[in-house]
């Protein structure tokens, strides 16, 4: 696989583009970040607009990593280094395994005590989104296929659906991950074609419907000819978008419920 088929893929969340080796530091927290989460590549010689840019001394690049990573790093095994040329440029893919002995740190960092805090750390560290991470406990039963397949013909990504194909064509778009030989589920996957997802992401519900919104709050009529149109205290629509967004953008690792609260002066949607 070349430089540029890493490219084609940068939609993938698992890799990280770099022009130039990070300072030491912020280098030894982006492999961290991998070790502690599923694994993934770093590519150097690549700028933030996906140009093939290349390295002038890859050797001394690999050099000067292979010291960041012993000096701050305490891995059980190291990244595999793997120089490629393309188009006469000189570039360095960093494979960064999961870590079999999680959590990992850099040296002089504080180190959370609190599980949860850990956890936080290594979602924001990795620059993943949260929708990538695997749901515990769930595996492909709790999946429902003929919607991921109406899915994928509607959104048109192929006309390939059998099975074989479809399973891997569910990894690459993030419905599930393989670890251990096991299929396991993401929290995209979940929500999205899960069968029960209430049983999987407890959180996913929030117990406020349309008729309990109408229901407490003012909606004066006024009579426009020989109509009487309704008009409700806030438009249906907007409330409807707010608590949408609320589920799009909360946190899926909280256990904590998105709360709607009606009051005689507003309505908060407090989302997690």
């Amino acid at each position: 696989m070349n430089v540029e088929d890493f490219v084609k893929e940068k939609e993938n969340k698992d890799l990280d583009f770099k022009l130039d080796l990070p300072e030491s530091k912020k280098a030894a927290q982006l492999v961290t970040a991998f070790y502690n989460s599923r694994g993934g590549k770093i590519i150097l010689g690549v700028n933030d607009n996906k140009n093939l840019v290349g390295l002038k001394n890859p050797q001394k690049v690999e050099h000067k990593f292979v010291q960041i990573i012993r000096h701050w790093c305490k891995l059980d095994k190291e990244p595999k280094i793997e120089f490629i040329k393309y188009e006469n440029r000189d570039f360095i893919v960093i494979h960064c395994p999961k870590g079999k002995d999680t959590p990992y740190f850099v040296r002089g960092e504080p180190k959370p005590r609190v599980k949860e805090e850990i956890a936080r750390l290594y979602r924001e560290g990795s620059g993943k989104s949260q929708d990538v991470f695997p749901v515990e406990n769930a595996g492909l039963d709790d999946l429902d296929l003929e919607k991921v397949k109406e899915y994928l013909k509607k959104s048109e990504l192929t006309k390939q659906l059998n099975n074989n194909y479809l399973s891997e064509l569910m990894l690459k778009e993030h419905f599930f991950v393989r670890e251990n030989k096991k299929i396991i589920p993401t929290i995209a996957g979940i929500l999205l074609f899960g069968k029960n997802p209430h049983l999987n992401i407890t959180q996913c519900e929030i117990r406020a419907t349309e008729e309990f919104m109408l229901k407490n709050m003012r909606t004066p009529a006024k009579v426009i000819g020989f109509k009487t149109e309704f008009r409700t205290e806030y438009p249906v629509e907007a409330l409807r978008e707010a608590i949408i967004n609320a589920l799009v953008h909360r946190d899926w690792h909280s256990s904590n419920a998105i709360l709607v609260r009606m009051f005689n002066s507003h309505i908060d949607i407090i989302s997690p």
